[in-house]
């Protein structure tokens, strides 16, 4: 059996089996009915966004509903529901459904797994060698405008050094004689991998720091950018550029932790025994600590 068709049976037929979709009484209201088993018109809204019975996705529910109660039900005919190996695979599904609810509480509650500013700038400090860059990086501000002429004239206010932020106030609002801006990003750290059009990395990496570009014409409109900071190849990335790797790993460390901290706990509180045969026969005995 391939993955997918497992996938589908533990999401779709699961709630059959552990819960039992199967109504044996009449309803007075249903949306669709199997035999003796009912989908009510109070289950069909548990389950769907949308209050109309006539929607793509309130028939593709009901569809799927009607699938699983036929399969249900033959499984049922044939006997398949009373035997052992399908109780034994119930009971595994649900102790992992169980157990996934309690780590979802304890471990993976996105509360439990906040930072501080000064806990990513300490973790930084102390791991700096392992954050080198991949690939040239550049870190920019830019605007991308939909006519040149309004590019244009954004341009020239930072010629006249009006303050980077004022200008690109101004350009998202727009006027009666520009246009707005279609996309702004400030301080944001770009490669020839990442965010900015082919051309446009093409001229960041001749830019020198500090410099406004001229106007660049690509598919999606017309650039505006100014290059704040520009790092090579195996040079130590910047704090920003490496937050989220910081997180990640940080995230991973401390559910790690929790993890551990919860199984200590609740062996010291449970009574835990194991017991291997050996191949010599002999027994081994690893009691918890009373």
């Amino acid at each position: 059996m391939n993955a997918f068709i497992r996938r589908w049976m533990l999401w779709e037929i699961l709630p059959i089996l552990l819960f039992g979709c199967t109504q044996q009484r009449t309803r007075d209201s249903y949306v669709a009915r199997v035999n003796d088993s009912y989908l009510t018109i109070e289950e069909f809204h548990k389950h769907t966004d949308t209050t109309s019975t006539s929607s793509p996705q309130a028939q593709g529910y009901v569809s799927r509903w009607i699938s699983q109660e036929l399969l249900f039900q033959e499984a049922r005919r044939r006997g398949l529901d009373r035997s052992a190996d399908i109780k034994t695979k119930i009971d595994e599904i649900e102790k992992q459904l169980i157990v996934s609810l309690l780590l979802d509480k304890e471990i993976y509650d996105e509360e439990l797994v906040s930072f501080s500013t000064e806990e990513l700038h300490e973790y930084y400090d102390n791991h700096t060698e392992e954050f080198l860059l991949q690939h040239d990086v550049a870190k920019i501000h830019y605007l991308l405008f939909q006519d040149r002429k309004s590019a244009k004239a954004f341009r020239l206010k930072l010629w006249h050094r009006t303050p980077w932020y004022k200008a690109a106030d101004n350009a998202e609002m727009g006027s009666e004689e520009l246009s707005a801006s279609l996309e702004r990003a400030d301080s944001v750290y770009v490669s020839e991998h990442e965010v900015v059009p082919a051309s446009v990395w093409r001229t960041v990496v001749k830019t020198r720091v500090g410099r406004i570009s001229s106007v660049l014409k690509t598919e999606q409109g017309y650039f505006v950018f100014q290059l704040l900071a520009f790092r090579k190849r195996g040079a130590p990335s910047e704090l920003p550029y490496t937050l989220p790797e910081i997180r990640e790993r940080l995230v991973v460390e401390k559910r790690r932790k929790l993890l551990d901290s919860l199984l200590n706990e609740l062996r010291q509180r449970n009574a835990v025994e194991v017991n291997l045969d050996q191949t010599s026969q002999d027994t081994l005995y690893v009691p918890t600590k009373p």
